[in-house]
């Protein structure tokens, strides 16, 4: 079915702010339910950019990474830089209009740990 995941680490993955988050659960706990007319107001949707880029820093990792023996953590060797990831992105996406760096830092950022709290990553750089 799907997979639990706490609830900050599932507010990091949609770009949720905390405080939106227990704004909203509160009035849903008072019965009051947030009324917005398309659904989608005051929420940030990835584009089809970002997701291409999260899944090739997945497939990266995957390809370059250690496994961890007894954790599903993915460690890049010591000598990789996360300016050198984005290099390899561009490389990977010249014939395409890439994120910029920032942008790509920010999927770096969400896919290498759940949360700061969660201490729960997938890969490591």
């Amino acid at each position: 079915m799907g997979h639990a995941i706490c609830p900050m680490a599932w507010c990091r993955l949609y770009g949720i702010s905390r405080s939106r988050f227990y704004e909203v659960k509160s009035e849903y706990e008072r019965g009051r339910y947030p009324d917005f007319r398309d659904g989608r107001q005051a929420m940030e949707y990835p584009t089809s950019r970002y997701l291409t880029a999260k899944e090739w820093m997945l497939q990266y990792a995957k390809k370059y990474g250690e496994s961890m023996p007894n954790s599903s953590d993915v460690n890049l060797p010591q000598c990789v830089r996360k300016n050198d990831v984005f290099k390899h992105y561009e490389e990977d996406h010249w014939y395409e209009n890439a994120l910029k760096r920032s942008r790509f830092m920010n999927v770096e950022e969400r896919v290498s740990t759940c949360q700061d709290s969660c201490k729960k990553p997938v890969y490591q750089m």
